[in-house]
Order: structure tokens, then C-alpha cells, then sequence
């Protein structure tokens, strides 16, 4: 069998499974959603009432430090939060593992007690791609409504190649989630990932291409197009409310899906490594 066919069977099993375990998938990404929502109300209500109004009549320094404090603390909720995200591969190794036919969402919490720090770590060089990009796209909006359309060719460009990174990063580093759960340690994780990627390179850029091309691209063509068609503040928000749908679905079924496919590779894997090491 080619790496293409693997990478085929690695995403129809993926989908098929999902289909059997989508209520628990779907409770754990509620958790998700609603943590997201709670995060940019608080942001807002912080940014409207305390920062920019005078509904509250602190001193300046006072104010001082809320400015500098409040996107630090914001950015850490969601960068918990998107290590809450990835106890999906915790739920998935309970599935492809051991065939629990009874996993339930609850044990997304107890995975996020024993591996947050884990995932916190594994998670930060997406979440340093996540907010520079954002960040990115924001600092250059004023540019981007009143620029000349070379200007926008440059910086469609910059994006480009960050999402080429951010595929990069995703077909090779994705390997440690699920072997976190197993080994329970950094450093053998990055280091049986990185036997993982080398013995499966083909499979896993056909099989990680595949949900890349699936739920990220869409979300990249949304990205791309705000850029080069945005004209005004209004037209800029609607492209972000579309992105955010787009951002959801991947949310919800993507990384499920990503986190099937993943462990899988893994999973067969080690088992072939396994056998491997017994035959010899």
C-alpha cells in the first residue's frame, strides 16, 4: 500500500469514527466555544468600561496597568484554552487504544489536569502563529483600506508564507500530541515524534495535507480574500464573522479529525516498531 492509500484509509477511518464519538467531541468543543465567548465578552467589557470609559474613576496608573495586564491575562486564557483543546487526542487514544465504547467528555478534565502543562507547551508555537498573524492583520488594516494594491500584494505574500510555516509545524510536530498521552514525558515525545515523522513523511503530508486542505484552507481563502478586498472597516468585520464560522467547523470537526488521523499514524507505528523489536 502507497503512502497515498494510507493516507486515504487514515482519513475515511478518521471520519468514520468521528461519526460514532461526535456527541462527545461536540461536548468537548461546547466547553471550548463557551470559554471562547466568556473570554471576548470579558475582553470587551474590560476594554469598553474600565480602559476607554469613565464609568469608573481610577487613577491613571491604575488605568496604566490595566492596559498592560489585561491582554496578558487574556492571552493566557486562551492559550489555556487551546490546550484544553487538544485533550480531543486524550479522548481519541481512548477510542483508537483501547476501543472504549463509552468515553465520555468528562474525561477531556481529567486528561487537562494531568497534561495541560504538556499541551501548554506543545501548543505555543500555534499559538505564536495564531496571535502574530491576528495581530499582524490588525496592525496593517488602516494600510490595508487605504493602500495601493502592490501594498496588499505584500502583504497577502507575508501571510502566504506564515501558512506555509504553519503546515510545516503542523506535519511535523503533530505527532507529539498523542504521544504525550503515552509517554507521558517531553523530551521521549519529541523524540519518538520526530521517529514517527521520519518513517511516515509521505503518509503523514497526504494524511495532514488532507485536513489541512479540508478545514484550514477554507479559512485561509477567507483570510486572503479580506486582505485583498477589504475597503473599509464594515467589509473587514463581515470576512472576520465568515472566518470565525470556518475558524468553528475546524473547531469542531477538524481537530477531532486531526486528532484521529494522528494518533492512528502513531498507533501503527509504534506497533509496527514494536514488532519490529520482537522479530529481531
Amino acid at each position: 500500500m502507497t503512502a497515498f492509500d494510507e493516507s486515504i484509509t487514515d482519513i475515511k477511518i478518521a471520519f468514520k469514527v468521528y461519526s460514532e464519538y461526535k456527541k462527545t467531541y461536540i461536548s468537548t468543543f461546547i466547553i471550548f466555544l463557551t470559554g471562547i465567548i466568556v473570554l471576548v465578552f470579558t475582553g470587551f467589557f474590560i476594554a469598553r468600561f474600565v480602559i476607554f470609559e469613565n464609568y469608573f474613576q481610577f487613577e491613571k496608573i491604575v488605568r496604566l496597568i490595566l492596559l498592560l495586564l489585561t491582554p496578558l491575562i487574556l492571552l493566557l486564557v486562551f492559550f489555556l484554552l487551546l490546550s484544553y483543546a487538544r485533550t480531543t487526542f486524550g479522548l481519541t487514544n481512548d477510542i483508537m487504544t483501547s476501543g472504549e465504547l463509552f468515553t465520555e467528555f468528562k474525561r477531556t478534565l481529567t486528561y487537562f489536569k494531568r497534561f495541560w502543562l504538556y499541551f501548554a507547551v506543545l501548543t505555543l508555537p500555534y499559538v505564536l502563529i495564531i496571535v502574530g498573524d491576528q495581530m499582524f492583520t490588525i496592525f496593517n488594516l488602516f494600510e490595508l483600506i487605504h493602500s495601493q494594491d502592490s501594498n496588499r500584494i505584500s502583504i497577502v505574500t507575508i501571510k502566504v508564507l506564515v501558512y506555509c510555516f504553519d503546515l510545516i509545524l503542523y506535519i511535523t510536530l503533530i505527532e507529539t500530541f498523542p504521544s504525550i498521552i503515552v509517554v507521558r514525558n517531553l523530551k521521549q515525545c519529541i523524540i519518538e515524534n520526530y521517529s514517527v515523522v521520519r518513517q511516515n513523511l509521505k503518509r503523514l503530508i497526504f494524511s495532514v495535507g488532507g485536513y489541512y486542505l479540508l478545514f484550514r484552507v477554507p479559512m485561509i481563502i477567507v483570510d486572503i480574500a479580506r486582505l485583498l478586498i477589504v475597503t473599509s472597516e464594515e467589509t473587514f468585520l463581515l470576512f472576520n464573522m465568515i472566518f470565525l464560522i470556518f475558524a468553528f467547523i475546524n473547531a469542531l470537526v477538524g481537530l477531532p479529525i486531526l486528532s484521529l488521523i494522528s494518533t492512528r499514524i502513531y498507533n501503527t507505528t509504534i506497533l509496527k516498531t514494536k514488532a519490529n523489536g520482537i522479530e529481531s
